[in-house]
């Protein structure tokens, strides 16, 4: 935790430091200066995604939880401002399936929840290329939970729930990564508060089933990121005066 938020502060503080516009040469082209106060949008997906969490419960010394991967459905939808072509902020909104699974004396347990997600970060790097690293705080707010227990190899039992009380109203998480040209993303998502409502009242047992139970969920994620180009950050070839379609 130390860790994750020295670097976030430190990506904010070097966010200011770089000039607003830059002209570069490669060649026999130039590339004109970076276009700087724009808004422009792009459609995140969350390719895969693997969870583990850190699980504690009566007491018990924390352990992780078996690894989850989570392939549909993870995707998003993003605004992106940039400051100069080294620094920019973003924000948007996505849809994620996230959880965990626990396995204890023959019994496995699956909690997963579906979750509508705002991150607000910062990117600092090659904006043009998308070669930048990133990070942020978000807050996802689960709308529908789901949940299976299988006892043996056929004993199992399931249901699900819309904005079910079982989980926090909302999860806020922390998040660092790398994206690369061509949109690629790896990224690391934390969860520093309980996957679970330690204030849930079961009416049908009379009982808190979650109210000693710790799990803080820990994500990676692969990513790809489309962005629409800004016409006004392109290439321009001086020898035939001719424009050459270039991204970002």
């Amino acid at each position: 935790m130390k860790f994750i938020s020295f670097l976030f502060v430190f990506l904010l503080s070097t966010l200011f430091s770089f000039a607003q516009n830059d002209t570069s040469r490669f060649g026999d082209k130039v590339l004109l200066p970076f276009t700087t106060h724009q808004i422009y949008s792009g459609k995140g997906l969350d390719m895969a995604i693997f969870s583990t969490a850190s699980y504690s419960e009566n007491g018990k010394s924390a352990e992780l939880s078996t690894l989850r991967f989570s392939l549909f459905f993870n995707a998003g939808y993003h605004l992106h401002y940039d400051l100069t072509r080294y620094s920019g902020v973003f924000s948007g909104f996505d849809l994620k399936n996230i959880g965990y699974i626990h396995k204890e004396n023959g019994v496995t347990t699956k909690r997963r929840v579906y979750a509508i997600g705002v991150p607000i970060g910062v990117k600092i790097g090659d904006l043009r290329n998308h070669n930048f690293v990133f990070g942020g705080v978000g807050f996802d707010f689960p709308i529908n939970y789901k949940q299976k227990v299988i006892e043996g190899r056929g004993n199992k039992d399931k249901f699900n729930e819309w904005f079910s009380d079982r989980t926090p109203w909302v999860m806020p998480y922390f998040f660092m990564g790398k994206s690369w040209k061509r949109g690629f993303s790896l990224k690391l998502q934390y969860y520093p508060g309980h996957f679970m409502n330690d204030e849930y009242y079961d009416l049908q047992t009379s009982v808190r089933p979650y109210e000693d139970l710790h799990v803080h969920l820990c994500l990676i994620s692969l990513g790809y990121d489309v962005q629409k180009i800004n016409k006004n950050n392109i290439h321009i070839n001086m020898k035939p005066r001719k424009v050459v379609a270039g991204l970002f």
